[in-house]
């Protein structure tokens, strides 16, 4: 009787830690860019307003929102289900939870309406967004349903490309974002246009360097 081996990928281990490390930036930044009030990326732009819509965390309307889309990914596109794709399911939205309760407790309120502070710490906070998140998907262990959706909409949709695919998907859900209550702003507009651009060529040069460490 022939027994099939689980085949895992090479140094599993490793590039668990990198995916953590990525979901652990993408959360904290997420968290101090819902503070400064400028707008978030379109996703975040919706769960923030779909939290407020069910009086419930920016965590539990995170996770909500992932598993109805998990369950479209399941159906249509189950080849790019991983570890990653749970644990950003799971952890983003709890950590940016975490992150909100520290900041609100080291840092007044006052605080975030000063130009200084806002305008100071939005490139930091974004910079290490697109870091975080380019990390997450550079070590190739499953993309969020999110991200997972307009790959199979590209594949089905082969006359159109998939930038403009994934710019018509962040710009849905940027409108909704706003129609249930999230702030869009300036973060949200930039995202919608370069996010995903920027991401992809990052991730694409930070490849090669993780897959010699790990």
């Amino acid at each position: 009787m022939n027994r099939q081996k689980l085949i895992l990928p090479p140094r599993l281990g490793l590039r668990i830690l990198w995916m953590s490390l990525g979901i652990l930036m993408m959360g904290l930044s997420l968290s101090v860019l819902i503070r400064l009030d400028l707008g978030t990326e379109p996703y975040s732009c919706f769960i923030v307003g779909f939290s407020k819509q069910l009086h419930t965390s920016y965590g539990n309307a995170q996770l909500m929102a992932q598993i109805l889309m998990f369950l479209l990914v399941l159906l249509f596109g189950r080849n790019r289900i991983g570890i990653g794709t749970v644990a950003n399911m799971v952890c983003i939205g709890y950590i940016t939870d975490l992150g909100n309760l520290v900041l609100d407790a080291l840092v007044p309120g006052s605080a975030w309406g000063l130009p200084a502070v806002r305008f100071g710490a939005l490139i930091p906070a974004m910079a290490v967004f697109v870091l975080g998140a380019a990390l997450y998907m550079a070590v190739d262990l499953g993309v969020s349903p999110y991200d997972a959706i307009p790959f199979i909409l590209c594949a089905s949709r082969k006359k159109i490309s998939f930038r403009v695919i994934r710019m018509a998907w962040d710009f849905t859900f940027m409108i909704l974002g706003f129609l249930l209550g999230g702030t869009m702003g300036l973060v949200t507009l930039l995202g919608m246009l370069f996010l995903g651009p920027v991401i992809a060529w990052l991730r694409k040069k930070m490849e090669p360097s993780l897959h010699k460490i790990s």
